[in-house]
């Protein structure tokens, strides 16, 4: 056999085991479950080192990397992905941010959800999707009336149950205590069930609309009060008068 047809065949095998690999059929996906997501993100979080409650945790910044992270792994993201979509309430004039100062409520404020995204399907979450919830801080006496502050949720599983669509959010509520009795200082969880999570827009919409609410409240009664204060003074500054003319 010549040389040159030696070579040309070479050359066309090597060709051919070229194109065979461009065109590789892709190995198969992982199917996501339960107990494996449960697996890697606790996974995930031991290798990157992550705190929910260190005050500089990038929550966005979590989320978009454990994804990565399971796609590198090859896994299938077929109906578990969270749906988002706008609130669908019309454009307002000025802007999509509420006004500092709310002195009423009222439905007016709708407007400003323009450009708000919300969970359409919370059905559809999977573990380790980061998600906020409404978070209740009690009265003080710098702010003597219940405010609300979005809080991020790590969600760690899932359950049906009938509640929300048929579907309930279990994550962890961490906690700092010190023992009274020799000062040991620790950091503890519990399971905490949320039955609608919100994006941190959403949730930063809705404590706004809350605060104000409170503190409208909160205002208005004190003012009643003080009124109802003055009017008995004046009653009885009046009173005391008519002794004095007898």
């Amino acid at each position: 056999m010549p040389v040159e047809e030696k070579d040309l065949k070479t050359r066309v095998s090597e060709a051919w085991t070229a194109v065979k690999q461009i065109f590789k059929p892709a190995e198969p996906k992982q199917e996501l479950d339960q107990p494996t997501l449960e697996k890697e993100l606790e996974e995930f979080v031991k290798i990157n080192g992550y705190d929910a409650e260190d005050p500089n945790f990038n929550i966005e910044d979590f989320q978009n990397k454990f994804i990565q992270y399971l796609k590198d792994k090859n896994y299938s993201f077929q109906g578990v992905a969270a749906s988002l979509a706008d609130a669908g309430f019309p454009n307002v004039e000025g802007g999509g941010k509420l006004p500092r100062n709310i002195r009423k409520i009222s439905e007016k404020y709708n407007d400003y959800t323009s450009e708000l995204s919300v969970f359409v399907d919370t059905t559809k979450m999977m573990p380790g999707l980061v998600c906020y919830t409404i978070k209740k801080v009690e009265p003080t006496k710098k702010k003597p009336w219940v405010t609300y502050k979005p809080t991020p949720r790590i969600i760690t599983q899932i359950h049906d149950s009938g509640v929300n669509g048929g579907t309930i959010f279990f994550t962890y509520n961490h906690r700092f205590i010190e023992s009274p009795l020799n000062g040991f200082r620790s950091v503890v969880s519990e399971d905490e069930v949320i039955y609608s999570p919100l994006t941190k827009e959403h949730a930063e919409y809705i404590c706004t609309l809350l605060n104000a609410q409170s503190r409208i409240l909160y205002r208005e009664k004190m003012k009643q009060l003080a009124d109802a204060v003055k009017q008995k003074t004046l009653g009885n500054v009046q009173q005391q008068v008519i002794q004095n003319q007898k």
